[in-house]
C-alpha cells in the first residue's frame, strides 16, 4: 500500500466518522492497519534488498543534478500544467486534482485529492518518485540506482 493510498484511506475514514458511520470507520481502521502491518514486514525485507543497490542520497544528488528534465518530463507524461519559479516546481492541475510544489533544495508537498491541502511532504526526488509512480521507496531505488550505474558508465 503506498503512502498516498494511506491517506486516501485515512480521509476516507475521517469521512465516516463525520458521517456517523462508526462501524465502517472501525472496518475500515481495522483493514488499514491490516495492510499497514504487512507491509511493514514487507519494508523490512526491501530495506534489507536496499544494500545491494546505491544509498539514496547518491541517487538524489544524481538526480538533482538533473531535475528540472526529470520533473518536466514527468509533468509532461501525466499531462499536468507545471511553472517554474526561479528553481521551484510546480503544478497546479484542478482538473486530474493534483498540486504538487518542489523547492530548490528538493524539498517537495504533494495532495491529489483534488484540493491544495497537501497531505505529503518529504524530501529528495526519489521518494517523490516513488510517491508518483506508486511503487515502494526500495522499487524507486533499485531503478534508479541502476540508472545512476548506467549513466556513469556512459561518462568514463
Amino acid at each position: 500500500m503506498t503512502l498516498l493510498a494511506m491517506v486516501h484511506a485515512l480521509d476516507d475514514i475521517a469521512d465516516d466518522l463525520s458521517l456517523e458511520a462508526q462501524r465502517k470507520a472501525i472496518e475500515a481502521i481495522r483493514e488499514l492497519a491490516g495492510s499497514i502491518l504487512d507491509d511493514m514486514r514487507e519494508s523490512l525485507t526491501e530495506h534489507g534488498l536496499l544494500t545491494a543497490y546505491r544509498p539514496i542520497h547518491e541517487i538524489d544528488v544524481a538526480l538533482h543534478r538533473v531535475r528540472r528534465g526529470v520533473l518536466e518530463k514527468k509533468a509532461n507524461t501525466e499531462s499536468w500544467p507545471f511553472h517554474w519559479d526561479g528553481d521551484s516546481f510546480s503544478v497546479e492541475d484542478a482538473d486530474h486534482g493534483v498540486f504538487l510544489s518542489v523547492d530548490p533544495a528538493d524539498n517537495w508537498t504533494i495532495s491529489t485529492n483534488g484540493t491544495k491541502d497537501f497531505l505529503i511532504a518529504d524530501s529528495g526526488l526519489s521518494s517523490l518518485l516513488a510517491a508518483l509512480n506508486g511503487v515502494s521507496i526500495a522499487e524507486e531505488v533499485a531503478k534508479l540506482s541502476q540508472w545512476v550505474d548506467a549513466k556513469e558508465a556512459a561518462s568514463a
